[in-house]
């Protein structure tokens, strides 16, 4: 895209070849920095770090039979009971257990809990 641009600017503007280069040059090694800086932030699998959503607790939107729809902090997500043959109501508390590539995996808590 940025030589595409360059070319279409080139068309007003006289733009030096060592010019074009740098700056392309520039652009490159700062999206390459600035991958290895961001790129933990996604690669939270690899860090054995907990998953972001286990332990969060919601209410249950869609009955879980053993699947259906939960809110979670004001988002619905997809969700499935980790007991086998469970059920779970809408407006029953549920908590995360874990994640599954988008799908939750939930348990119902006590309301005392």
């Amino acid at each position: 895209m940025l030589v595409l641009l360059f070319i279409f600017i080139q068309r007003w503007i006289y733009l030096p070849l060592w010019l074009f280069l740098l700056i392309a040059a520039i652009w490159i090694v700062k999206d390459t920095i600035l991958f290895f800086i961001v790129w933990p932030a996604y690669d939270w699998q690899s860090q054995k770090i907990k998953d972001p959503m286990s332990g969060k607790t919601g209410i249950v939107t869609v009955d879980l039979k053993p699947d259906g729809y939960v809110n979670i902090e004001g988002e619905i997500w997809h969700a499935e009971l980790v007991e086998s043959g469970g059920k779970a109501k809408a407006g029953d508390k549920i908590r995360v257990v874990y994640a599954q590539d988008l799908k939750l995996l939930v348990k119902v808590i006590d309301i005392n809990t």
